[in-house]
């Protein structure tokens, strides 16, 4: 429970997780383990093959190594390769240790599973067993954007790709200040309402409760009631300033971005065309020069 100035607000938290049933060794999932770990140290030597190569190219053309590693690294699609990589490894280590604490005690079998008391074991159980889960699920998410090197090969997908990698930094210079407007919300609805709205209990909560007003999910009638008189400018100021202004910004920057890239394929695409003319015009001179 959590303490508050006028009483308690009580918390209840029930988790499902799953107990590893095989032995991590000589069952068919342990060997598929196995086998997805020799995938991963694959993939690792496909990273380190790239790397050289990245280095390769930097001297020949006689670039400066640690900027090429730089962007080579920092590219969108090479950093989320990099933390799958990761991640994958991570929640590779999770799922063995799971399965091993998993079959240390033979508590967790269903014909000896207790049922008076509660196992300390299973806390352990759960924590590896949650950890692997995240880090899969973010694994799962990262993955997909690999797809987006597939997406290149068309014209008109490689313009979105390339607006998105161009804007980059100015969606995180907008995401900032963005966080920012929601963090200070969330901290005059904590300091308010706190007390007396379960919305605004703690931070965690008063963050979610902004976040949630962003896509229409606001009791206003609720702070309403609790507070008649800072209310209407809480709301709307938050309104304002977080929703028409600083989701607006976001569409600017990405707007202003792709406008530019289609101009710039535009051009690119004329320019080839004015080329292809041009040999043509040459080949048909040769032609006329022939025949006389």
């Amino acid at each position: 429970y959590q303490r508050r100035v006028h009483g308690l607000w009580t918390q209840h938290q029930f988790r499902s997780f799953r107990i590893a049933r095989y032995d991590p060794l000589t069952s068919a999932g342990g060997l598929l383990d196995i086998v997805m770990a020799l995938y991963v140290i694959y993939y690792i030597i496909q990273m380190i093959r790239k790397t050289k190569k990245c280095l390769e190219s930097c001297a020949r053309g006689n670039w400066n190594k640690v900027k090429a590693l730089f962007s080579f690294f920092l590219s969108p699609l090479n950093f989320s390769e990099i933390i799958g990589l990761l991640l994958f490894i991570v929640g590779f280590i999770l799922k063995t240790i799971w399965a091993f604490v998993s079959n240390l005690d033979n508590e967790f079998k269903p014909p000896d599973f207790p049922t008076d008391r509660y196992p300390d074991q299973l806390d352990d159980v759960l924590f590896y067993y949650i950890g692997n889960n995240i880090c899969n699920s973010i694994n799962i998410i990262l993955c997909s954007l690999q797809l987006l090197k597939y997406a290149e090969l068309n014209d008109r997908l490689h313009v979105l790709t390339t607006t998105m990698r161009r804007s980059i930094l100015d969606i995180l210079s907008v995401a900032l200040l963005f966080a920012f407007l929601v963090v200070c919300f969330a901290i005059t609805g904590m300091a308010i309402f706190g007390n007396q709205l379960a919305d605004f209990k703690d931070f965690d909560t008063s963050f979610s409760t902004m976040l949630r007003s962003l896509v229409g999910n606001f009791d206003y009638a609720q702070i309403r009631e609790e507070d008649r008189y800072f209310a209407p400018p809480f709301y709307w100021g938050f309104i304002v300033l977080a929703l028409m202004i600083g989701l607006n910004l976001f569409i600017a920057v990405v707007t202003s971005t792709f406008i530019d890239m289609r101009a710039l394929r535009m051009a690119r695409r004329m320019m080839l065309l004015s080329i292809i003319k041009k040999k043509k015009k040459k080949k048909k001179k040769k032609k006329k020069f022939q025949s006389y």
